[in-house]
């Protein structure tokens, strides 16, 4: 299972559509900057950064289920 993430995470679709969410995000943040334009599409801003979140979010899910992370075996007042 875990090689089937990362074969979808490191497809050339998955990485296109991540870099469009991004510019997407840029675009909005740019138009966010006028007051007019903000305040009439408030909701349609708001929506793309919550679904941006979330894809994100499953992304970065998905990224630490491939690969293992180092945790501290002994606590940090130890040092």
């Amino acid at each position: 299972m875990k090689e089937q993430i990362n074969k979808f995470l490191n497809n050339k679709f998955c990485e296109i559509f991540l870099v469009l969410i991004i510019i997407i995000n840029i675009v909005c943040l740019g138009f966010e900057t006028d007051r007019t334009i903000y305040l009439h599409y408030k909701t349609l801003f708001n929506q793309i950064e919550l679904v941006s979140v979330i894809i994100f979010t499953i992304e970065y899910i998905l990224l630490n289920i491939t690969r293992k992370i180092k945790r501290c075996s002994k606590p940090l007042n130890d040092y």
